[in-house]
């Protein structure tokens, strides 16, 4: 997999006014192994873009290196204009190069530049490991000269609103018809676990929100994925399942997606991806967390804009009603973007269910 390095353009790059290598270039200096460098910067700062670029392809012929112009940043100290900013470039990125590892430099910039980049990495809005030089005179014996910050490691905190753990529907079934159906789903106890989920499922079965359930491998995910489709609205329309860890990781994206009659060799017709499949109805995904990241990525997206894009077929688009995702292998950055709220909302079954054979 080949690595990516982000970095905005500050005031001492190329060089410091006493003519020394500025963050960019002294980065590289101990660590030059990326392929190619985006280097992000403000209208004004095209100049000094240009001119590190230059300075870096001399050096390191290898890397590729293209300046990113941000047309609408004007404040460098303002969050919400990097931010914005940042945002749709990053979500570009993601979806046209998935299959890379990314490296963000937080040595070049305003500090608000480099607060930003913490944040969007610990967010998960893109999975990425930081990189610091700090200047010479703050790296004691023995320290790395270039530190590498994880944001997903346990010790780091999680950044989420609190208040958001799943969406409630507006209304909910009568008592009758939904312990009829979680008979008929198959799901039998009455462990407080258990009724604690249940009660969650019932309170966000009519909910167009996304969910993610959780629980341990054989205690009935997909049971309450078929318990929360039979008592939406959408119950009446399809309900696709896939295990994609029984998928090849070279085929589970064009299963998932689908692709166009000659988009590669031997597609000599049009196939429709599960989202296009699902259309109006359910789509449970068993397995996520065994997904290749730059797959995550455009799941999450697909979550995000609620539609889908076929393969090699721009501007066919097709909506999505219900989706639910039951990782078994839960990546703690996963739930830093499920939780944050903005992206898909979380019905947590942490539990384990009690169900029939």
């Amino acid at each position: 997999m080949k690595n990516m390095l982000l970095s905005f353009c500050g005031a001492q790059d190329p060089t410091n006014k006493n003519g020394d290598d500025g963050p960019i270039l002294s980065l590289l200096a101990r660590r030059s192994d990326f392929h190619k460098l985006l280097l992000f910067h403000t209208p004004d700062y095209s100049a000094q873009a240009q001119s590190s670029r230059d300075a870096v392809t001399s050096r390191y012929p290898q890397i590729d290196v293209l300046p990113v112009e941000l047309a609408d940043l004007m404040d460098v100290t303002s969050h919400e204009q990097i931010f914005n900013s940042l945002r749709p470039k990053l979500a570009d990125l993601c979806s046209i190069q998935p299959d890379v590892r990314y490296f963000i430099s937080i040595s070049s910039g305003t500090p608000a530049m480099h607060a930003c980049w913490l944040l969007l990495a610990a967010s998960g809005e893109i999975q990425a490991t930081l990189l610091h030089k700090p200047d010479d005179r703050m790296i004691g014996p023995g320290q790395p000269v270039i530190r590498e910050i994880d944001p997903y490691t346990r010790s780091f905190p999680l950044i989420r609103q609190p208040e958001i753990h799943f969406t409630e529907s507006k209304q909910t079934v009568d008592d009758r018809t939904f312990w009829d159906k979680v008979r008929a789903a198959g799901i039998i106890g009455k462990s407080p676990g258990l009724m604690k989920s249940l009660d969650r499922v019932r309170r966000t079965a009519t909910s167009p929100a996304t969910i993610l359930i959780r629980g341990e491998s054989g205690t009935g995910k997909e049971l309450i994925a078929k318990l929360i489709h039979s008592l939406s609205d959408r119950c009446n329309q399809k309900l696709v399942v896939k295990n994609c860890s029984a998928i090849p990781e070279t085929l589970l994206e064009s299963e998932l997606f689908g692709f166009k009659k000659g988009a590669f060799s031997g597609a000599d017709k049009d196939k429709n991806g599960l989202f296009q499949v699902a259309d109006k109805g359910t789509l449970f995904l068993d397995d996520i967390g065994d997904m290749a990241p730059g797959l995550q990525s455009k799941i999450l997206r697909v979550i995000q804009e609620k539609k889908s894009r076929k393969w090699e077929t721009p501007g066919k688009r097709t909506s999505m009603s219900g989706l639910y995702l039951p990782p078994t292998k839960i990546w703690r950055k996963w739930f830093r973007m499920a939780s944050s709220g903005r992206i898909c909302t979380i019905a947590s079954m942490s539990s384990p269910f009690i169900c029939s054979p």
